[in-house]
Formats: structure tokens, C-alpha cells, sequence
């Protein structure tokens, strides 16, 4: 499939923390971010609101010459990845939640996913654990509060606070889901209340593209549909990197 770069959906930080990882680990490959933060966040929108904005972001790429893109959103995997598919048959869409589970061990017996409202409702985790760990416990709990002090760079008592109200009874479970993109920036949050394994999309992202042998070469570029200052003062503030980033009208 030829491509003039990877794209990456998300509605901000989350989508960021796939390029941040990416850019690094293929350095030469073009990758290009649209972080979509004036619909942010995705979590609590209907089917048909997320189905106009992810048709606007695909539609966005393709006009780019973009045709494989990681969907780096759990609430869009979830919720509406068949009908983008239908959508645009001549794109490949890569699902974050496919790339999660992989990441998981076969030993795990007792499972937590924790997602936006949207991704718990459609039980999308649920439904493919049944299939990959058949014998084991799963349960899924909404945590709707985390993305927006995560966007709103909320510090750490905050977050914490937020953390032992979702996860206060959950101590026996061996292995935690981050069922939502920006989940990975609170990790060591989440470390302080549970020493449960943490699985997320990140790795899964890297070992899919290895197997790529012909990866698009180039530029990287990092879109907002919001305020690039902010955008950008978020990722300094995260990741500590000085990143270009330019506002785009889908």
C-alpha cells in the first residue's frame, strides 16, 4: 500500500504519546498527528458524533495521501471502527484495541480494563479477552474523569485522588488494560495505588510497524484543531519535547 506518511487519530495528549514513542523508534518514517482537541474529549459523545468526526479526520488524511492510519483512540476502535471501514474501504485502519491486547500475557488471570464511558459501553475488551483468555476474570470499569485532568495537565494529588475512587476496590487484580491513549501519561500514578502489570498499545504499535518492510520515509509533522500554543505547551510539559505544531480546520 503506498502511503506519503502514517497518519495518527486521537483527541490529544493520548495521540501524542504514539507519535512521541514512534517518531523515536523510526526515526526516518514520516508520521503526521492530527489531535482533533476541539472535540475533546471523545469518551462521552454518541455513535453518530463520533462517526461525523473520525469520517472528517479520515477524509482529512486521505486528501494528504495518507492511507494507513492508526486509529490511536480506544472510544473510536470501539465504537464505530467497522462502519469507518465501510467508510473508507481504500484506507487501512489499524485498531488500537487489537494492538493492546496483544501486549497482554497468557498467564493473566485476573483483568481490569479501565476506558472512557464510550469504549466500556460498547465492551469491545470484554468481548476479545473472552476469545484470548478464556479462563480468565475480566472486569471493565468507566473512568470518565481522567482524560480531561490529563488534557488540563492536572497535577499528580489530583489525579491520584481521582485514581482511588476508580481503583479503591480493585487490588487483587494482576494485570490493568490502559483502555484509553492518554492512560499510559498516569502510569506512575496508577503504580502508587497497584502493583498490577500495565498493559497498553505502545509496544504493540512498535512491533506492528517493524513488520512493515517498506515504511513511508520523510518529515513528521503534529496537527491540533485547537490552539497549537496550548498544544504545544502540553507536550513540553509531558514529554519535554519542542515540537512544531500547527492549527488545522477539518
Amino acid at each position: 500500500m503506498k502511503t506519503k506518511s502514517i497518519g495518527i487519530i486521537d483527541s490529544g495528549l493520548g495521540g501524542y504519546s504514539f507519535y512521541h514513542t514512534l517518531t523515536r523508534e523510526f526515526p526516518e518514517v514520516s508520521f503526521v498527528l492530527i489531535a482533533d482537541q476541539a472535540n475533546a474529549p471523545f469518551g462521552d459523545k454518541s455513535k453518530e458524533e463520533l462517526s461525523e468526526i473520525a469520517n472528517k479526520l479520515i477524509d482529512r488524511f486521505h486528501k494528504m495521501g495518507i492511507s494507513l492510519i492508526l486509529i490511536a483512540c480506544n472510544t473510536l476502535s470501539a465504537s464505530i471502527l467497522k462502519e469507518m471501514r465501510d467508510e473508507f474501504p481504500e484506507v487501512e485502519l489499524i485498531s488500537i484495541i487489537d494492538l493492546t491486547i496483544s501486549q497482554i500475557k497468557d498467564s493473566a488471570k485476573r483483568i481490569l480494563v479501565i476506558a472512557t464511558t464510550a469504549t466500556i459501553n460498547q465492551k469491545a475488551y470484554s468481548k476479545a479477552l473472552s476469545k484470548s483468555h478464556k479462563n480468565a476474570w475480566i472486569n471493565e470499569v468507566a473512568t470518565p474523569k481522567l482524560v480531561d485532568l490529563i488534557e488540563g495537565l492536572a497535577n499528580d494529588s489530583d489525579i491520584d485522588e481521582v485514581l482511588e475512587e476508580y481503583l479503591s476496590d480493585k487490588s487483587k487484580v494482576d494485570t490493568i488494560v490502559l483502555g484509553c491513549t492518554h492512560y499510559p501519561l498516569i502510569k506512575k500514578n496508577i503504580e502508587k495505588i497497584t502493583n498490577a502489570n500495565q498493559v497498553d498499545a505502545l509496544e504493540g504499535s512498535i512491533e506492528y510497524f517493524n513488520k512493515i518492510s517498506e515504511l513511508p520515509l520523510g518529515t513528521s509533522k503534529v496537527f491540533t484543531t485547537l490552539d497549537a500554543k496550548r498544544f504545544a505547551h502540553q507536550i513540553k510539559t509531558l514529554f519535554n519535547d519542542d515540537v512544531a505544531v500547527e492549527e488545522i480546520v477539518l
